[in-house]
């Protein structure tokens, strides 16, 4: 997806897109799969997106963004981890996606110490 926020797992990769307003339908989020051939035949990749629907089914209620599209493409590892770690996964790759990203989340720390280094009517702290 362009413009998508992602995140890395042993057992897929997540990306995220929080929907424009024309593209909003509902505020529900939405959630696609993808396997691909080479994870395996037929049997295991329905297999594993059935896990996968599972997982999301677990934890999408209540760590997924309202109006965020996801799409989840996995890796054929998703076949044989266990199912607990692949909710674990999941929540924490929801958690991930959802904040701003590390150097924004810097960028801010900065703007808000030097602001609050600055009381009304100063200059960098010194009296004008």
């Amino acid at each position: 997806m362009r413009g998508a926020k992602r995140f890395n797992s042993a057992s897929f990769i997540m990306q995220a897109r929080c929907r424009k307003e024309h593209e909003i339908s509902s505020q529900a989020s939405r959630f696609g799969f993808t396997v691909t051939r080479k994870t395996g035949n037929a049997v295991q990749r329905n297999r594993i997106k059935r896990r996968l629907r599972d997982a999301v089914r677990h934890v999408a209620a209540e760590h997924a963004r309202l109006e965020h599209d996801y799409v989840i493409v996995a890796k054929a590892s998703a076949l044989t981890q266990p199912f607990g770690d692949l909710k674990r996964e999941l929540t924490r790759g929801l958690g991930k996606i959802g904040l701003p990203h590390r150097n924004k989340m810097a960028k801010l720390g900065e703007n808000s110490e030097r602001h609050a280094a600055e009381a009304p009517g100063t200059r960098a702290g010194k009296r004008t």
